[in-house]
């Protein structure tokens, strides 16, 4: 995994413009925010997974990242993202809802919806970026489930979450044909983590109705 930065290497002087162009051009495009007077630290590396991108995050310094219409028209590539919080506290907001992401939850959210992810304090965050055509649901189920906070604890949410904490520490010891095979296991555990995730929010709205388990099923096979 390449390190895109790390502010302990760049001059304090040129600090503050050299994260927000990595964040923005390299990442984005997308807009950054912070507070001036709270000194900025972290890291950002980045690296490749077969057909995902794979972005780590770490910072002690609150700001945040969002991304708006007048971005989205100039350049706005077909791609979900999964977050996931390796360490501290994330929040990420997309279509009116909020998702607050403690140590060891994800949620995904689309690239060419406007959103906005916040760091309150220090947070290790890793970011998993893919084709939208990888996500093997519909988009209408994805769009109703943006910037909701997968379960972790059960289902394909306990099998998933470590495993993109592990990809994300061990990129560098991966070779090209063994990415390129677990890229495909990453997908496949995040679409079903997912399509759980729909399962579980419909069963608590109508009690007892079984609809959408098929789309796990279909899924898993």
């Amino acid at each position: 995994m390449a390190i895109l930065i790390r502010t302990s290497d760049v001059p304090p002087g040129e600090l503050r413009d050299a994260w927000r162009a990595v964040v923005c051009d390299t990442l984005g495009p997308l807009n950054f925010r912070s507070d001036p007077d709270i000194p900025l630290r972290g890291e950002i590396a980045a690296g490749q997974l077969g057909p995902v991108n794979v972005g780590r995050v770490e910072t002690s310094t609150p700001h945040s990242v969002y991304r708006t219409p007048g971005l989205i028209r100039r350049d706005s590539p077909e791609l979900y993202r999964v977050a996931l919080t390796m360490s501290g506290q994330a929040c990420l907001l997309q279509d009116g809802r909020t998702a607050r992401l403690g140590p060891g939850e994800f949620t995904v959210y689309d690239f060419t919806r406007p959103y906005e992810i916040a760091y309150d304090s220090g947070v290790q965050l890793a970011v998993f970026s893919f084709p939208r055509e990888m996500l093997t649901l519909p988009g209408d189920l994805v769009g109703r489930l943006t910037a909701g906070p997968v379960r972790t604890d059960t289902g394909a949410g306990a099998l998933t979450a470590p495993l993109l904490r592990r990809v994300a520490l061990d990129m560098d010891g991966y070779q090209p044909s063994s990415a390129a095979r677990l890229s495909a296991v990453v997908m496949n555990l995040i679409t079903t983590a997912v399509a759980e995730h729909d399962v579980g929010d419909h069963q608590r709205a109508h009690p007892g109705h079984a609809a959408r388990r098929a789309d796990v099923r279909q899924v898993r096979d």
